[in-house]
């Protein structure tokens, strides 16, 4: 199958069924990166601008591709973070 990138605000912690279904047929990138460093993945979402983040709801999800970086930055003035990745094509 062709390479694919999701990323987004989905709206679904890693206990939903929806995100189970994504990462079943997905790589997770956060969880992939976080793994190779011995880390968790920081949480996305904060209840109001400026919040501490408390849940992961954005996710970047990789078939087909590598991930050498996965970063959260904060968003000034939104309840969301901002997902930066590393990606490249498998040798």
């Amino acid at each position: 199958s062709p390479a694919r990138l999701l990323v987004g605000d989905f709206n679904a912690t890693p206990y939903w069924p929806w995100y189970r279904r994504m990462a079943s047929q997905f790589t997770d990138a956060a969880v992939t990166v976080a793994a190779k460093s011995g880390t968790s993945p920081k949480p996305t979402w904060g209840p109001w601008p400026g919040a501490p983040k408390l849940l992961r709801i954005d996710h970047g999800f990789l078939r087909g591709l590598e991930v050498q970086e996965f970063e959260v930055f904060e968003i000034e003035g939104s309840d969301h973070s901002a997902l930066v990745m590393d990606i490249s094509l498998p040798v």
